[in-house]
């Protein structure tokens, strides 16, 4: 199991100590350093909120076992920044101005991401050899899955992982505290991708 632990700094900091090495975290403008042995992510306190925050436990645990397992598929030209903004601005574009409008930097890779219902994206090879793009939302309770597949499910957000080539959609609902090993995972996310390929999809971990 992964050992994170969280301190808050009296400085307006949330701090993250963590064993694994997050190395892809850079690109959320998070500061890295070491204590003690352990990788430290500092992200500024407004960024997180209740329940599903802006950058999740859930969302860096998984992120950090993704890259692990090297399916993690975020760093994929053709998902840069650039297409990713384009695509939100053309089909989504009175979400953005709400984003906006609650002061989220929309310079900011993980705002968009996060605009989609995206967590990270997967890469996947199923028992044919064939590689599937997975988007991948984590969120920590059924009320949140729900509501988080309804949206994923309308025409526009549909329009925009179709064109970032991203095939199939899965919300995952999960217990932080019952977070799975790193060979659990493999089992379930190579199980789930020969199960079914293509769609959107609720999955309780």
């Amino acid at each position: 199991m992964n050992s994170t632990r969280v301190i808050l700094f009296s400085r307006g900091y949330l701090v993250i100590q963590t064993t694994d090495l997050v190395d892809e975290l850079e690109q959320h403008r998070f500061s890295h350093r070491s204590f003690k042995g352990c990788r430290t992510i500092a992200a500024p306190v407004h960024n997180f909120k209740k329940g599903k925050t802006s950058m999740s436990l859930l969302n860096l645990q998984f992120r950090a076992t993704a890259s692990r397992l090297q399916v993690l598929d975020n760093s994929h030209p053709d998902l840069a920044f650039s297409k990713v903004n384009a695509l939100v601005q053309t089909h989504l574009s009175r979400e953005l101005e709400k984003v906006i409008a609650h002061r989220q930097d929309p310079e900011d890779p993980h705002t968009l991401w996060e605009l989609l219902k995206i967590d990270a994206v997967l890469r996947l090879e199923n028992q044919m050899g064939e590689n599937i793009r997975v988007g991948v939302y984590l969120v920590p309770n059924e009320f949140q899955a729900y509501k988080a597949l309804q949206t994923a499910n309308q025409a526009a957000y549909f329009q925009v992982r179709r064109q970032l080539g991203i095939q199939t959609y899965w919300v995952l609902c999960l217990d932080p505290k019952h977070f799975p090993s790193q060979n659990q995972w493999i089992d379930f996310l190579y199980g789930e991708i020969d199960r079914q390929q293509k769609g959107c999809r609720l999955i309780f971990v």
